[in-house]
């Protein structure tokens, strides 16, 4: 082999780990709920797991406070996977979305439940993510507002609800 084959080889190499270690899977637990995501070009794909059987939730928010937070809730009930997407104008009064901003993310997801496992899959393109939320851009740092519920009932208060800075 010549030197121009082992470069060419050395060169493959390197941009095959720096394209999969860019978009590697990150991982975060909280509270009993584990949080990956990892991006796919500039969708954002996220994974929730809770150790729950009722609703799940995951805001953004570039402060460590429920205020301003875009809050999107989950929960699978009767054989339905539901979503509530959510503007938390102040602790104790979120708003929805569509109401508020006359427009909503654009969110493809899904839900199970397996015994008191609550799983729920989404996806997020950050290109069009709107304006009025944090930057779900990979990269950016923003904290996490994780947070479950017993019951499938969205007004219902959870049961654990904990903050967690992270970078994606």
């Amino acid at each position: 082999m010549n030197y121009q084959h082992v470069r060419l080889a050395s060169l493959f190499l390197l941009s095959f780990l720096v394209f999969n270690t860019a978009h590697a899977q990150k991982q975060v637990e909280v509270g009993g709920m584990t949080i990956t995501w990892s991006y796919e070009g500039e969708k954002l794909k996220m994974e929730l797991t809770a150790p729950n059987d009722g609703w799940v939730a995951l805001g953004f928010n570039h402060k460590n406070d429920i205020k301003a937070t875009h809050l999107l809730m989950f929960t699978y009930e009767n054989g339905n996977s539901l979503i509530n997407d959510l503007y938390v104008k102040a602790a104790g009064n979120p708003v929805p979305v569509k109401e508020m901003f006359h427009d909503k993310a654009d969110v493809s997801y899904e839900c199970a439940e397996q015994g008191k496992v609550t799983k729920v899959s989404f996806t997020i393109d950050a290109a069009t993510y709107p304006d009025y939320s944090t930057s779900i851009k990979e990269g950016t740092k923003l904290w996490l507002i994780c947070a479950f519920s017993e019951d499938d009932d969205f007004a219902h208060h959870s049961m654990m609800r904990k903050h967690v800075e992270v970078t994606l």
